[in-house]
């Protein structure tokens, strides 16, 4: 194999270049290469950008539960995680996270917080990334995601039945404990 090289590196010298057919070999190669390497590398690049949103929304979960345990209550917006509060009993917490929100995804997109009522009180939580796609929530809290397949989305607390919704970050379609309102086109 290494005598082939030699003959070939000798013949573009001593001629003075390669031919059309030599080049357009190393064009198709090239070629090759890419069509294979290029789809692989994307796959990797979304499947990395889906693992960090899962973690930042595993971080969000977890600054809210110690949140909830500090005041008895979760927050409105996710604002107070980043900023130190006055306790329930007088002393002070946080800050639950060290960035500030609205903390944008991998696509950097929003990550939607929307928090569960019951009268004034926040009693649990939803948290969604459009994974990828940008989702806008309506006046009235709904969403309408085009690509379920991307979501990636979690819940803590209670639901207005006062049920326990609490879930590790999901990627993929809606389940039963998504929220009614969250509907897919």
């Amino acid at each position: 194999m290494g005598k082939k090289w030699i003959r070939w590196i000798r013949k573009i010298t001593e001629e003075g270049g390669v031919t059309l057919i030599e080049l357009l070999a190393v064009v198709v190669i090239l070629a090759i290469v890419s069509a294979i390497s290029v789809p692989i590398v994307s796959t990797n690049i979304n499947n990395a950008k889906v693992n960090a949103t899962e973690m930042d929304i595993a971080n969000i979960q977890q600054a809210l539960e110690r949140y909830n345990l500090d005041h008895g209550q979760y927050p409105a917006t996710l604002t107070p995680l980043a900023e130190s509060t006055q306790n329930s009993d007088g002393t002070m917490g946080g800050p639950y996270l060290a960035q500030s929100f609205p903390e944008p995804d991998s696509w950097n997109n929003d990550i939607i917080y929307d928090p569960i009522y019951q009268n004034t009180t926040v009693i649990g939580y939803y948290i969604l990334s459009g994974g990828g796609q940008s989702v806008t929530p309506t006046s009235s809290g709904s969403i309408s995601p085009t690509n379920t397949s991307t979501l990636i989305w979690a819940a803590g607390g209670t639901d207005s039945s006062n049920d326990a919704i609490g879930s590790a970050p999901h990627v993929g379609s809606l389940s039963s404990n998504a929220p009614s309102k969250w509907t897919t086109q």
